[in-house]
């Protein structure tokens, strides 16, 4: 079986995508073999194939970790301590209610602005546990 053979067939097993990124790379750092040849194998480019391994060897395992994982752009807005735990404290006593009565409130109690968008963000990145009715903790 040729090497490519044997990595599709490899492929088919693998449950993570850093599992995926390690066997591309595994060849060229611990048997020599070159980046051209590993891209041919593996069907990715060289340029990506060659990334990859250069990462591992710099950083190791986490060199793997797709870094688009990370929020690309702008970082997430950051609420004051008691205007984020009001949010999810609203949030979470009535489920239904609307990014925008939520800006409201937020705005008359505290005097402080935000948008609709923001908080949606911001409710995103902290779900709110449901309790399911009749079911006690």
């Amino acid at each position: 079986m040729s090497a490519a053979e044997e990595f599709h067939q490899l492929k088919l097993k693998f449950i993570d995508p850093i599992q995926h990124d390690y066997e591309v790379v595994r060849p060229i750092v611990l048997l020599s073999e070159t980046v051209a040849e590993r891209s041919r194998q593996t069907d990715i480019e060289r340029t990506v194939v060659g990334e990859k391994a250069r990462r591992f060897v710099q950083e190791g395992m986490l060199g793997l970790v797709d870094q688009r994982t990370d929020q690309a752009g702008r970082k997430g807005h950051e609420y004051p301590e008691v205007v984020a735990s009001y949010i999810l404290y609203l949030k979470q006593i009535y489920p239904p209610i609307h990014y925008r009565e939520i800006v409201r409130i937020v705005e008359r109690k505290f005097g402080y602005k935000t948008n609709h968008h923001t908080v949606k963000s911001f409710l995103e990145r902290y779900p709110i546990p449901v309790q399911l009715a009749g079911v006690s903790p």
